[in-house]
């Protein structure tokens, strides 16, 4: 990985130590260091700053008690490939059972406009930018963000190809979905990692919900731009991020290794992982990322073709817009489940060439009106995923806690209302984490009164549950019945 420049750092700092204070106590050493403070970031989302110094007085920095870590601020880029082809075959994969022909040159994807996929979901495209009026974008693209520096717009191709996959109306998943031109490489396809973070950093602040960002950008691995990543998810934003091209673990490169970010790979035409992805068991599920055809930026009505990880990312960010909209009533706060519910969704078993301990889960999508997403019967109880608790309940039962209040699941048209109730630990809000009016079990996620992550240990008996010393683990088995074209279902 190639270093933007030489003497350029990433500081992490701990938690509570004021910037000012800090660069003061460098400056009263004995031997202070000659430094320059090239940017810093809101303590509130990320306690670091970016400097720049002699390599000399590493050490310094390193060693002294206030810092955290220590990281040069190497350069992220994206690596694909252009070619010339007429194929149309990822949006079709993502909706059908079984591979596309090798030999087909059209593809079937059933697609019905009062559907609206990704309808008031709103895709942040961090990347080079995006030809906003592109024909594609149909007035949705909207410019928010540039880098200090920057100029709107997309002279590099590729963010406009990105965005076109996530949520063109010809070429996109989420083809009602607003999209948003988040500038982060410049016009060469560059930038130093403290850019993306600063761009994460306002996007943690400024988003409007529900939003889901995609990252198809990459480099060396980076624990305070993983930190980053992980903080924008906690703070509401589903993230999917790019392997990588590099055919080497994607635990080794970043923001692919981030832990709460879906970390997407590739796959080929005949379902075979494309050799120059990224793989390995940071890798999440895999969707289609060879020969892609998306916008391009030659004109208003200008398409492109290009291989690799940063087109395969796009898909996933479509699918997870297209769940949001469909299962109506996602609050901000289920970020950590939707990706276990992305790798629930996926084809199983079906990709070969996958290196050992590479996930076999191709992204799938329920992606029409007819399309149909149940909880079967099979688990009930509690799903415990970094201390939230899932709990897997019987449609319009009776939920009851000890210390709390009784509550009901009301049913109707739209599916399932909202409540919560009140007890001794405190007010604990309850949503529904995919909305199936008419089917029996349901999915809900509770967490506490302030909206962070609450784990409640608790056994599950019947239509209630009570606090316990130890969490039941369980997990709940989701089904997906797509229409397909094909006839393969």
């Amino acid at each position: 990985m190639s270093q933007l420049q030489e003497t350029q750092y990433l500081i992490r700092l701990h938690d509570g130590i004021e910037h000012e204070q800090h660069f003061a106590a460098l400056r009263g050493l004995t031997t202070p260091p000659a430094f320059t403070v090239v940017d810093s970031f809101d303590p509130s989302f990320l306690n670091a700053y970016v400097a720049q110094f002699d390599v000399g007085h590493l050490p310094t920095f390193v060693n002294h008690p206030d810092v955290m870590d220590v990281e040069e601020d190497t350069e992220d880029s994206v690596d694909y490939v252009t070619t010339e082809s007429t194929e149309s075959w990822g949006l079709s994969r993502i909706n059908h059972n079984k591979a596309v022909s090798s030999t087909a040159t059209t593809f079937n994807y059933t697609y019905e406009n009062v559907f609206e996929t990704g309808k008031n979901v709103h895709i942040y495209i961090m990347d080079s930018g995006i030809k906003l009026d592109h024909e594609d974008f149909g007035g949705r693209a909207k410019k928010a963000y540039v880098y200090s520096g920057g100029t709107s717009g997309d002279r590099k191709g590729h963010g406009t190809h990105v965005a076109g996959i996530a949520g063109g109306t010809k070429y996109g998943v989420a083809k009602a979905a607003t999209l948003y031109e988040v500038k982060v490489l410049n016009d060469h396809g560059r930038a130093p990692k403290s850019r993306s973070i600063k761009a994460m950093q306002w996007l943690a602040s400024n988003y409007i919900s529900p939003a889901v960002a995609n990252m198809s950008f990459g480099g060396g691995y980076s624990k305070i731009q993983n930190e980053a990543v992980d903080k924008l998810v906690a703070a509401g934003v589903h993230v999917s991020v790019a392997a990588g091209n590099d055919k080497k673990p994607a635990s080794e490169s970043s923001p692919a290794s981030a832990k709460n970010a879906i970390t997407v790979g590739a796959t080929d035409k005949s379902d075979a992982m494309c050799k120059f992805s990224n793989y390995g068991s940071a890798v999440d599920v895999l969707a289609p990322g060879y020969k892609i055809l998306s916008c391009g930026i030659a004109s208003t009505s200008a398409t492109a073709t290009k291989s690799g990880t940063s087109m395969a990312a796009p898909f996933v960010a479509g699918i997870v817009a297209s769940l949001i909209s469909l299962h109506k009533g996602h609050k901000t706060y289920v970020c950590k489940l939707m990706k276990g519910l992305v790798e629930e969704l996926s084809i199983k078993g079906v990709i070969t060439g996958l290196p050992d301990g590479t996930p076999n889960r191709l992204a799938r999508g329920c992606l029409h009106s007819k399309a149909t997403l149940t909880i079967k019967n099979t688990y009930e109880g509690f799903l415990d995923i970094d201390g939230c608790s899932v709990a897997i309940i019987s449609y319009a039962s009776t939920l009851s806690t000890s210390n709390a209040s009784h509550v009901d699941f009301l049913n109707n048209s739209q599916g399932v209302k909202y409540f919560y109730s009140q007890s001794d630990a405190g007010t604990y809000s309850v949503s529904d984490l995919v909305m199936v009016s008419g089917q029996s079990k349901i999915g809900v996620f509770l967490t506490n009164g302030e909206g962070k992550d609450g784990e409640i240990d608790a056994n599950f008996s019947g239509n209630t549950y009570q606090t316990c010393a130890s969490t039941v683990s369980i997990k709940p088995f989701y089904e997906c019945a797509v229409v397909d074209d094909l006839g393969d279902l």
